[in-house]
């Protein structure tokens, strides 16, 4: 009898333990399933806000809007990049920034002129400038240009219509208005009458040895367009609203590394 009944005790124990066990296996595992699901919600916010902050405008001018991500982009592309933590390296990356900033907002005060204008850059002149820049690069050299700059080809023919769109609002708005008169030519040739053709360039070898009058004319429209360039963006500042965020700036541009998001 006592035999049995120690028997019995101890088996009632075992089931005990055994309960008391799987109980708190159970209270683990739940505790467990609530940590992760709190976890992948926090890296989900995360992730969410990152999204956020890359889409937030960062400058606006006009229908044209630039994103944190856009502007980062650009600043890679540039090795517009501050490094360390020293003041004046993070004064001097800051200053570039600002200054790539003016820039990127400069061409976004043309495309919208450009628009006014009823100005735009055709897939066919874009592909054949693409083409024309392939040239001076041999084989797959113009890939690896791509690859050594960390931007891709897409990003690069975007920048690159950008470009031509803004030459396009130059020639028309400055270069085709300016008067070259009889005066200006001789003036021209009297300071350069004396250099020697390897100091020239190109198109004043050709506004020589080509044809004097309407290549003369050209690099003189240029010259003159150059020198007005400056008063007319002023104009066209007041004409285009600009707004800069500035504090999505300090927050997601200033002192950062300008990497791609």
């Amino acid at each position: 009898m006592d035999i049995n009944t120690s028997e019995t005790l101890t088996g009632s124990n075992q089931g005990t333990g055994h309960q008391q066990m799987t109980w708190c296996s159970k209270q683990w595992l739940w505790f467990c399933c609530v940590a992760l699901m709190a976890l992948t919600a926090l890296a989900g916010c995360n992730r969410s806000d990152d999204v956020q902050d890359q889409n937030a405008i960062l400058a606006r001018v006009g229908d044209s809007v630039l994103t944190v991500a856009e502007f980062k982009q650009i600043m890679q592309s540039a090795d517009v990049i501050p490094m360390g933590h020293d003041p004046d390296t993070a004064a001097q990356g800051t200053d570039l920034q600002l200054r790539l900033l003016d820039q990127v907002i400069e061409e976004m005060i043309l495309s919208e002129h450009a628009k006014a204008l009823g100005l735009q850059v055709s897939d066919a002149e874009l592909d054949q400038a693409i083409a024309n820049i392939k040239q001076d690069y041999p084989d797959n050299t113009f890939d690896e240009m791509l690859l050594e700059n960390a931007v891709t080809f897409n990003f690069w023919r975007e920048r690159l219509r950008t470009r031509l769109l803004m030459e396009k609002v130059v020639t028309v708005e400055l270069e085709d208005k300016v008067k070259i008169n009889p005066k200006d030519i001789e003036t021209y040739y009297q300071r350069h009458v004396n250099e020697k053709p390897d100091n020239r360039g190109e198109d004043q070898i050709g506004a020589e040895s080509r044809d004097p009058d309407a290549m003369l004319v050209k690099h003189l429209r240029k010259i003159k367009a150059e020198k007005a360039y400056h008063d007319w963006m002023v104009d066209l500042q007041r004409q285009y609203k600009t707004q800069i965020d500035w504090e999505v700036w300090k927050k997601r541009i200033e002192h950062t590394s300008g990497a791609s998001p």
